[in-house]
Protein backbone atom coordinates (compact mmCIF):
# COMPACT_ATOMS: atom_id res chain seq x y z
CA UNK A 1 0.00 0.00 0.00
CA UNK A 2 1.46 3.52 -0.92
CA UNK A 3 0.94 6.50 1.59
CA UNK A 4 0.92 10.06 0.09
CA UNK A 5 1.71 12.42 2.34
CA UNK A 6 0.72 15.70 1.59
CA UNK A 7 1.39 20.02 3.00
CA UNK A 8 -1.91 21.77 2.31
CA UNK A 9 -0.88 25.54 2.24
CA UNK A 10 -3.04 27.99 0.46
CA UNK A 11 -1.54 28.53 -2.67
CA UNK A 12 0.23 24.85 -2.96
CA UNK A 13 -0.46 21.70 -1.95
CA UNK A 14 3.36 19.90 -2.02
CA UNK A 15 3.54 16.30 -2.84
CA UNK A 16 5.44 13.46 -1.22
CA UNK A 17 6.20 12.25 -4.52
CA UNK A 18 8.05 15.68 -5.52
CA UNK A 19 5.05 16.85 -6.91
CA UNK A 20 3.00 20.62 -6.45
CA UNK A 21 0.03 21.19 -7.22
CA UNK A 22 -1.82 24.60 -7.44
CA UNK A 23 -4.33 25.35 -5.16
CA UNK A 24 -6.64 28.58 -5.16
CA UNK A 25 -8.03 28.75 -1.41
CA UNK A 26 -9.64 31.51 -2.24
CA UNK A 27 -11.03 30.00 -4.82
CA UNK A 28 -14.35 28.29 -5.97
CA UNK A 29 -16.15 24.94 -4.57
CA UNK A 30 -14.95 22.85 -7.82
CA UNK A 31 -11.50 24.61 -8.04
CA UNK A 32 -10.83 23.67 -4.80
CA UNK A 33 -11.98 19.96 -5.44
CA UNK A 34 -10.30 19.57 -9.00
CA UNK A 35 -6.81 20.30 -6.96
CA UNK A 36 -7.28 18.08 -3.86
CA UNK A 37 -8.27 15.16 -6.50
CA UNK A 38 -5.20 16.07 -8.16
CA UNK A 39 -2.54 15.87 -5.08
CA UNK A 40 -4.61 12.58 -4.28
CA UNK A 41 -4.05 11.24 -7.69
CA UNK A 42 -3.05 7.18 -7.25
CA UNK A 43 -5.81 5.35 -6.27
CA UNK A 44 -8.18 4.26 -3.74
CA UNK A 45 -6.03 1.84 -2.06
CA UNK A 46 -3.69 4.92 -0.78
CA UNK A 47 -3.14 6.12 2.60
CA UNK A 48 -3.27 10.14 2.36
CA UNK A 49 -1.47 11.89 5.34
CA UNK A 50 -2.36 15.51 5.30
CA UNK A 51 -0.37 18.61 7.28
CA UNK A 52 -2.78 21.29 7.50
CA UNK A 53 -3.96 24.90 8.91
CA UNK A 54 -6.34 25.35 11.15
CA UNK A 55 -9.06 26.15 11.75
CA UNK A 56 -9.75 21.96 10.55
CA UNK A 57 -11.31 19.37 12.49
CA UNK A 58 -8.38 16.99 12.53
CA UNK A 59 -10.46 14.10 14.16
CA UNK A 60 -13.22 14.18 11.45
CA UNK A 61 -11.25 16.25 8.43
CA UNK A 62 -13.56 18.72 8.42
CA UNK A 63 -12.88 22.47 6.90
CA UNK A 64 -13.52 24.90 9.70
CA UNK A 65 -11.84 28.17 7.77
CA UNK A 66 -13.41 30.97 6.80
CA UNK A 67 -10.37 32.99 5.66
CA UNK A 68 -8.68 30.26 3.50
CA UNK A 69 -10.93 27.41 1.43
CA UNK A 70 -14.19 29.11 3.08
CA UNK A 71 -15.62 27.62 -0.47
CA UNK A 72 -15.61 24.30 1.22
CA UNK A 73 -16.51 25.43 5.10
CA UNK A 74 -17.95 22.18 6.84
CA UNK A 75 -16.97 19.79 4.12
CA UNK A 76 -14.97 16.37 4.67
CA UNK A 77 -11.63 16.58 2.94
CA UNK A 78 -11.82 12.83 1.91
CA UNK A 79 -15.29 13.50 0.32
CA UNK A 80 -13.68 16.30 -1.56
CA UNK A 81 -10.57 14.23 -2.77
CA UNK A 82 -13.09 11.87 -3.67
CA UNK A 83 -11.56 8.61 -1.44
CA UNK A 84 -12.96 6.98 1.44
CA UNK A 85 -12.74 8.60 4.44
CA UNK A 86 -11.04 5.56 6.48
CA UNK A 87 -7.72 6.85 4.04
CA UNK A 88 -6.98 9.66 5.72
CA UNK A 89 -5.02 10.93 8.95
CA UNK A 90 -4.71 14.82 9.37
CA UNK A 91 -2.63 16.67 11.44
CA UNK A 92 -2.07 20.59 12.29
CA UNK A 93 0.62 21.63 9.59
CA UNK A 94 2.36 23.72 12.41
CA UNK A 95 2.45 20.11 14.98
CA UNK A 96 3.64 18.22 11.63
CA UNK A 97 7.08 20.47 11.39
CA UNK A 98 7.32 20.13 14.75
CA UNK A 99 7.26 16.53 14.62
CA UNK A 100 9.84 16.71 11.81
CA UNK A 101 12.20 18.75 13.59
CA UNK A 102 11.96 17.23 17.08
CA UNK A 103 14.70 14.93 18.15
CA UNK A 104 13.22 11.28 18.65
CA UNK A 105 12.91 11.11 23.10
CA UNK A 106 12.81 14.74 23.15
CA UNK A 107 10.06 15.59 26.47
CA UNK A 108 9.46 19.31 26.22
CA UNK A 109 9.87 21.10 22.60
CA UNK A 110 7.66 23.87 21.19
CA UNK A 111 7.80 25.79 17.62
CA UNK A 112 6.37 28.99 17.45
CA UNK A 113 5.27 29.97 13.76
CA UNK A 114 4.08 33.02 11.95
CA UNK A 115 2.68 32.68 8.85
CA UNK A 116 -0.92 33.50 7.75
CA UNK A 117 -1.47 33.13 11.78
CA UNK A 118 0.12 32.55 14.85
CA UNK A 119 0.99 28.73 15.05
CA UNK A 120 1.96 27.04 18.19
CA UNK A 121 3.13 23.31 18.24
CA UNK A 122 3.61 21.47 21.71
CA UNK A 123 5.98 18.60 22.64
CA UNK A 124 5.41 18.41 26.93
CA UNK A 125 6.57 15.24 28.40
CA UNK A 126 6.67 13.60 25.05
CA UNK A 127 3.25 14.12 24.22
CA UNK A 128 1.95 16.43 21.23
CA UNK A 129 -0.60 18.74 23.22
CA UNK A 130 -3.64 18.64 21.59
CA UNK A 131 -6.49 21.53 21.68
CA UNK A 132 -9.88 22.52 20.20
CA UNK A 133 -10.30 20.26 17.25
CA UNK A 134 -7.08 18.60 17.53
CA UNK A 135 -5.13 21.48 17.62
CA UNK A 136 -2.64 22.95 19.80
CA UNK A 137 -1.51 25.08 16.67
CA UNK A 138 -4.78 27.08 17.43
CA UNK A 139 -3.21 29.60 19.19
CA UNK A 140 -5.90 32.61 18.75
CA UNK A 141 -8.99 30.30 18.62
CA UNK A 142 -7.61 29.30 22.83
CA UNK A 143 -7.16 32.75 23.20
CA UNK A 144 -11.20 33.79 22.28
CA UNK A 145 -12.54 30.72 24.14
CA UNK A 146 -10.27 32.03 27.50
CA UNK A 147 -11.74 35.52 27.01
CA UNK A 148 -14.75 34.03 26.55
CA UNK A 149 -14.98 35.37 23.08
CA UNK A 150 -16.67 33.37 20.12
CA UNK A 151 -14.90 31.49 17.89
CA UNK A 152 -15.94 33.84 15.02
CA UNK A 153 -13.72 36.45 16.60
CA UNK A 154 -10.21 34.12 16.06
CA UNK A 155 -9.41 35.44 12.86
CA UNK A 156 -9.36 39.12 14.26
CA UNK A 157 -7.23 37.79 16.95
CA UNK A 158 -4.95 35.77 14.52
CA UNK A 159 -4.61 39.28 12.54
CA UNK A 160 -4.11 41.37 15.24
CA UNK A 161 -1.24 38.99 16.52
CA UNK A 162 0.52 38.38 13.52
CA UNK A 163 0.46 42.33 13.06
CA UNK A 164 1.91 43.18 16.24
CA UNK A 165 4.65 40.64 16.43
CA UNK A 166 4.98 41.69 12.17
CA UNK A 167 5.75 45.21 13.28
CA UNK A 168 7.62 44.66 16.64
CA UNK A 169 9.91 42.46 14.40
CA UNK A 170 10.76 45.12 11.81
CA UNK A 171 10.35 48.22 14.15
CA UNK A 172 12.50 46.80 17.14
CA UNK A 173 14.56 43.96 16.25
CA UNK A 174 16.01 43.41 20.30
CA UNK A 175 12.39 44.00 21.62
CA UNK A 176 11.41 40.54 19.83
CA UNK A 177 14.30 38.92 20.36
CA UNK A 178 13.65 39.86 24.03
CA UNK A 179 9.67 38.20 23.02
CA UNK A 180 11.17 35.10 21.46
CA UNK A 181 13.47 34.62 24.57
CA UNK A 182 10.78 35.10 26.66
CA UNK A 183 8.96 32.78 25.35
CA UNK A 184 11.78 29.97 25.41
CA UNK A 185 12.14 30.59 29.30
CA UNK A 186 8.61 30.30 29.70
CA UNK A 187 8.58 26.69 27.27
CA UNK A 188 12.30 25.50 29.61
CA UNK A 189 11.17 26.06 33.16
Amino acid sequence: MKTILLDVGGTFIKCSDGRTVAVNSDGGREEIVRALRSAVSGGAEDCVRVAVPGPFDYASGTFLMRHKFAAVYGENFADLAGLPRECFRYVHDVVAMLLGNVAPGSPNTALLTLGTGLGVGIVLDGQILEGCHGAAGETAGEICRTLGYPDGQAEAVDTYCRKMLSELAIQDPDAFAAVVDQAKKALEA
